[in-house]
Parts: structure tokens; sequence; C-alpha cells
């Protein structure tokens, strides 16, 4: 989808005629419902796959920092590390990407329809399908962004900061 919105962003600054013009909106509608409905069907398993990832890095991250005979089990802590490391990074990323450039996308097609020569029906019609959202959500809770990279990782860092405290200061007698 990202190469598709890619494609619309440099159709955009080649052509100016009406024709070319009618067949980006319809493009572009066509990608946002189909945006649309992937976030209908799959926000809530990106979601679990999301949770389930963190709790993953936590466990092993948390394993491998407080673990005293690491030697023995190293590699068997590593590659789960790593692999939900990779599954949560290639889900984040993309989709963020994909939201971005949907965004962008958006606000250029928004332009372009008001500088347009299209019939005034023609108008309205193609300003309420640009207007609707079309983002990848986590279960419709929070939009998939930037921001929500960084949170998640700095939320697993201080989780197991408090954890690894609270389990020292139990040890100590």
């Amino acid at each position: 989808m990202q190469d598709l919105y890619d494609d619309i962003l440099i159709q955009l600054n080649k052509d100016d005629s009406t024709e070319e013009m009618k067949k980006l909106l319809g493009v572009y509608e066509n990608l946002a419902t189909t945006i649309i409905s992937f976030d209908e069907s799959f926000s809530f398993p990106a979601f679990l796959a999301t949770l389930l990832n963190l709790f993953g890095l936590f466990w092993t991250g948390y394993r491998i920092a407080f673990l005293t005979n690491i030697r023995d089990h190293s590699f068997y802590l590593i590659c789960p590390f790593i692999f939900h490391l990779c599954e949560h990074l290639l889900l984040m990323i993309s989709a963020t990407v994909t939201n971005e450039k949907t965004a962008k996308a958006t606000f250029i097609m928004q332009c372009l329809l008001r500088h347009c020569h299209l019939k005034t029906r023609m108008k309205i019609k193609y300003e309420k399908n640009i207007g609707s959202e079309s983002n990848l959500t986590l279960w419709k809770i929070y939009v998939f962004d930037r921001s929500l990279l960084i949170t998640s990782f700095g939320c697993l860092l201080t989780y197991g900061i408090l954890l690894g405290t609270l389990g020292r200061d139990c040890q100590t007698p």
C-alpha cells in the first residue's frame, strides 16, 4: 500500500488533466477504502500481536538482565528476544510508515480537490470520501505513529527498572 501511495504522489506531481485527476481520485478512494477495511479486520490482531511481543520482550529482557548464570542460557534467551524485537519493529514501523503516507496523500488530495475544475456534485462526492479517516490503529484505541514505537520501548525500560529494583530489595536481608 505504501508503494501505491508513492505512485499516487508521483502522479500528482506530473499530471494536471481532469481525466487523470479523476483516475487518481478513484485510485485514492479505493486505497482509502482498503485501508479502512484492513483496519477493521486486523486492528484487534495487531493489538494482540503488539501486546504479546511487548510481554515477550519484557520477560526475556528481564531474565537476561537479572539471571545469575547467563552463560548457560544466553542463546536460549537471546533468540526469543530477537524474535519479539523484530516482530514488534516490523509491525510498528510498517504501520507507522503507511499512516504517514496516507496522511500525506490525503492532504495533497484535499489541496488538489480545492484547485481542480470538477463539477460541484463530483467535488462533494470526493470531498466526502477524502474527509473520512483512514488510519491503521491498535484496536481502534491508538493510531500507529512514531511516538508509539518510542513509548513502547520506554514503557518496557521503566517497568524493567521498577521490577528489577523491587526484586533486588526483596532478596537482600
